[in-house]
């Protein structure tokens, strides 16, 4: 006697060179990643392409004019430390802020919270009790 499962493979034997060839035809199909960038093209890029020719000028643009903007000297503040007369003035202004400031009193202190202590909450003397 045949056990089931050799009865559904003799059932089955025939559907095995179609799945054969349905298998070989997934294989030898190119994946959708291979055919991503010509269509990205085709329908992102080729239809507007004077409107991204265009952007294409306009960023070389940006990128030519801050080129030609920079200048090759290191910034004013690190070419010396600074000099007596810079410090001296800066001492002035710093005696004519605290000059200024010193007119105007401190702020007072808040008021220190009064020490909360709790009263009992029933005219009954507990100390009677005992």
């Amino acid at each position: 006697m045949k056990t089931p499962r050799e009865v559904l493979l003799a059932r089955h034997q025939s559907a095995a060179p179609k799945l054969n060839g349905i298998r070989h035809q997934v294989i030898d199909r190119p994946g959708p990643a291979a055919g991503f960038l010509p269509q990205l093209w085709r329908e992102v890029f080729w239809p507007c392409r004077r409107v991204w020719a265009g952007l294409a000028v306009v960023w070389a643009l940006i990128v030519l004019v801050n080129v030609s903007q920079r200048d090759g000297s290191p910034p004013p503040l690190a070419e010396a430390p600074p000099t007596a007369e810079m410090m001296m003035a800066f001492r002035n202004e710093e005696k004519l802020l605290n000059d200024l400031l010193s007119d105007h009193p401190q702020p007072v202190d808040a008021l220190r919270p009064q020490e909360f202590v709790p009263k009992p909450r029933s005219e009954i003397d507990l100390t009677a009790i005992v």
